[in-house]
């Protein structure tokens, strides 16, 4: 009998040690603290941006910490680590804010923690990581474009050198500036040159078809000087050759690339498949692709 009233005496004062504590907490002002993870909602971990736009990611709160938080917003203490440069915490929105200047490309770890003081005089905390993508991926259709091209054939000598104005018309262009593997530019366009020849006595020459241009440099910081290869298939219509279905590779490089305005520099080698040996020769084109909207 002795035995089970020290037993029931133990278990009485065992149950009864938590409060003592909490009220010892209390007390002392120290209060109790309980790690959380229901204060903050449900957030993308990854968050991607232009780096010409401004950003702005909304730290959500549950539904049962959105009436404290309007009440007494300051029972919450934000602490933001690893914030990049030029960017800020907006403590009563609840705002990560990043303005266009100054956001490199490149991934940015953001830690979030949230501090909370509960009626019970119990600290919650809760926290939460955000890694901010700063990437340049782009894709556009229907750019035209205006420009001027030079044509030399095999025998210049006899039939002359073409000159004349170069219209493209990009149905379909893309920037990739991330890590993905593949080509970070390309363009598929059609394209039409109206060349007239220095020779009087040869008629005027035309060319047009489709190509593919890819620039297979992987993440490019820069929108200048980017290198590409391509292909070109058309028709060469000439009224001493008549129609003649045409080959060319291309090499060449985009002075400047971006969403709404593309200056390229190329130069393809014509391969015929008739009159090869008179109007094989090297084009060179320089044309601007530019947005209308």
């Amino acid at each position: 009998m002795k035995k089970l009233i020290l037993i029931l005496t133990a278990l009485i004062l065992c149950s009864g040690l938590p409060d003592l504590q909490a009220q010892n907490n209390k007390l002392r002002g120290m209060p109790s603290v309980e790690m959380h993870d229901d204060i903050l909602g449900h957030i993308y971990h990854t968050q991607s941006s232009q780096p010409d736009k401004e950003l702005r990611i909304s730290i959500p709160l549950n539904q049962k910490y959105k009436q404290p938080f309007r009440k007494n917003p300051s029972d919450f203490e934000w602490r933001i680590s690893d914030l990049p440069k030029g960017a800020r915490f907006d403590y009563d929105k609840r705002e990560i804010i990043w303005l266009s200047q100054e956001k490199p490309l490149g991934k940015y770890p953001v830690r979030i923690e949230v501090r909370y003081k509960g009626i019970v005089d119990e600290l919650y905390i809760d926290e939460l990581y955000i890694n901010i993508d700063v990437k340049d991926d782009m894709e556009t259709g229907f750019l035209p474009a205006i420009g001027a091209s030079i044509y030399t054939p095999k025998t210049d000598d006899k039939v002359g050198t073409f000159t004349g104005i170069s219209v493209q018309y990009a149905l379909y262009s893309w920037i990739h500036r991330n890590d993905n593997s593949g080509p970070c530019l390309g363009q598929w366009y059609l394209s039409l040159d109206l060349l007239e020849s220095c020779s009087d006595d040869i008629e005027r020459c035309f060319i047009y078809g489709t190509g593919v241009d890819l620039s297979f440099e992987r993440n490019p910081k820069r929108k200048w000087l980017l290198p590409y290869f391509g292909a070109f298939f058309g028709w060469m219509n000439q009224a001493d050759i008549g129609y003649n279905i045409t080959f060319a590779p291309r090499v060449g490089i985009w002075l400047y690339a971006d969403q709404y305005l593309f200056v390229n520099a190329g130069a393809s080698y014509l391969l015929p498949t008739k009159t090869f040996e008179e109007y094989q020769g090297l084009k060179a084109t320089l044309s601007v692709n530019f947005s209308l909207w």
